[in-house]
């Protein structure tokens, strides 16, 4: 399976997300604090976090896009919005 760049992307900014919320809780398990007190091993396992979720972005990232599109239609202001992005990126 051929994963785009986007889709990497994706998983990296998820794992990066990850760990910037899910790291308080994470420091409540000792293992965890001890395992990852380097900052070396926070970016290898953003990293793994990253390489494990890219392929879910690329086979659900179609369904998202399209949900999202759908919700967007109903709304006139996020229409509005959309479209104006759409036009922007486009250039």
């Amino acid at each position: 399976m051929d994963i785009s760049a986007t889709a990497w992307a994706a998983g990296m900014a998820g794992a990066l997300l990850y760990l910037i919320f899910a790291w308080p809780l994470a420091k409540l398990f000792s293992f965890t604090r001890i395992m990852f007190v380097s900052f070396q091993m926070k970016l290898i396992a953003a990293l793994a976090l990253g390489v494990a979720s890219a392929p879910l972005g690329e086979v659900y990232a179609p369904f998202l896009r399209d949900k999202a599109q759908t919700l967007i239609a109903k709304s006139d202001s996020a229409s509005e919005t959309y479209n104006w992005l759409a036009s922007r990126l486009s250039r």
